[in-house]
């Protein structure tokens, strides 16, 4: 357990202040995923899903009352593909192939 929580300290040190977006098919989880980050001080920015399953409704609500900033984002409306995506400063995505057609891609 000491190890986890050196290596998420070292890489909170790299990755900083960068604004995380997470797409629900990178991780079974994404709401506590994102919990999780938040928790440890990331910057986690916005969280692609369709809808909050069962077993997630708990981050849902604690991300409601102590992220309210963070972004929720559908990802089957056709408006979706026009919204810009342009941002100031480097960003951190991850998502999958599936969906976006590059494998696990990292944009820094």
């Amino acid at each position: 357990m000491k190890l986890a929580k050196k290596l998420l300290k070292k890489v909170r040190e790299v990755v900083g202040d960068t604004p995380i977006v997470i797409d629900y098919l990178m991780h079974p989880r994404p709401l506590g995923l994102a919990k999780y980050l938040l928790e440890h001080g990331f910057c986690v920015e916005a969280v692609y899903l369709d809808g909050v399953s069962p077993e997630e409704e708990q981050e849902f609500y604690w991300l409601s009352k102590h992220a309210p900033e963070l972004s929720f984002r559908a990802t089957i409306q056709p408006k979706m593909r026009v919204l810009p995506r342009n941002h100031e400063g480097k960003k951190c995505w991850h998502w999958d192939k599936k969906q976006h057609g590059s494998p696990r891609a990292h944009i820094l």
